[in-house]
C-alpha cells in the first residue's frame, strides 16, 4: 500500500507543457517505491507506474523477483541496484561449479532486468551478487 506524501495543485487547463514538484521531506531509509496520481477535473483518475528510490547508505541492491524457466534455461531477475561500484553476479551448481558469471556495470538507482541463458540441467543452484560493500545468495530451484 502507498501513503500519501503530499499533493499539489493542478494549473487548470493548459496547451503547453506543465511541471510540477513535491519532495518527500521524511524519507525512510532503504528502498522505496512512489507513484504519482493524476485526477482529471471530472474525477476521473490514474497512476502513474512505480518508481523505486534509494535513501541511505552507497550501495543498495534488493532482488524484486528471481524466475528460472526450465522450458528455455533462462532465469531472468528484476532487481533494484544503486552503487558506484560494479555488481558481479555468480550462477554456481549445488558442488560450486561455476555456471555462468557476469558483472553489471555501476548504475544509477533504478530497477533493471536481466536474462541468463545456461545450461542449467541440475534441479539447483545458488545465485550470489556481490560488490565491495554487499554480499547476497538467493537458492534458485528449476523444479
Amino acid at each position: 500500500s502507498y501513503d500519501l506524501i503530499g499533493s499539489v495543485k493542478a494549473q487548470g487547463y493548459s496547451i503547453t507543457e506543465q511541471h510540477y514538484e513535491l519532495r518527500d521531506n521524511n524519507p525512510v531509509h532503504g528502498l522505496q517505491y512512489y507513484r504519482l496520481k493524476s485526477i482529471d477535473f471530472d474525477g476521473s483518475f490514474e497512476y502513474s507506474k512505480n518508481i523505486a528510490v534509494y535513501y541511505g547508505p552507497e550501495s543498495v541492491f534488493e532482488v524484486i523477483a528471481l524466475s528460472p524457466n526450465k522450458a528455455s534455461n533462462n532465469i531472468s531477475i528484476d532487481f533494484a541496484y544503486n552503487s558506484n561500484k560494479d555488481l558481479h553476479i555468480v550462477i554456481t551448481d549445488i558442488v560450486g561449479k561455476v555456471i555462468h558469471e557476469e558483472v553489471f556495470s555501476r548504475t544509477s538507482g533504478e530497477n533493471h532486468h536481466l536474462d541468463i541463458s545456461a545450461d542449467f540441467s541440475s534441479a539447483f543452484y545458488f545465485i550470489t551478487f556481490y560488490n565491495e560493500d554487499l554480499k547476497e545468495t538467493k537458492k534458485l530451484s528449476f523444479q
